[in-house]
């Protein structure tokens, strides 16, 4: 079932990219929009969505779960990045942001 998902995302993948001619971010949004309606009303035609719409919400889970994975992450690196930047400072660029320091 899992192959069965891989390749009909592949196939996806590959027909849009023969479908569709190389454009710039501002049309792709148009494109995607269009396809997200027909994929709506192809949806309310259809007799037997609930699979699909199950498949959709658990997809739905699983990305939420990723955001805040990635949200409770990324203080930490946010912190190693700013510790990196401050461990490469000489002494001479220090002295110049002393303006900034409040006592």
């Amino acid at each position: 079932m899992v192959v069965l998902f891989w390749l009909v995302g592949l196939a996806a993948i590959f027909a849009f990219s023969l479908a569709f001619p190389v454009v710039d971010s501002s049309s792709l949004f148009s494109v995607v929009a269009l396809f997200s309606v027909f994929l709506g009303v192809a949806l309310v035609r259809v007799k037997n969505n609930e699979p699909f719409l199950n498949i959709m919400s658990i997809l739905a889970q699983t990305l939420t779960q990723m955001t805040k994975m990635i949200i409770r992450t990324a203080p930490i690196g946010v912190f190693a990045l700013t510790a990196v930047a401050a461990g490469t400072f000489s002494v001479n660029e220090l002295q110049r942001l002393q303006i900034y320091f409040v006592c």
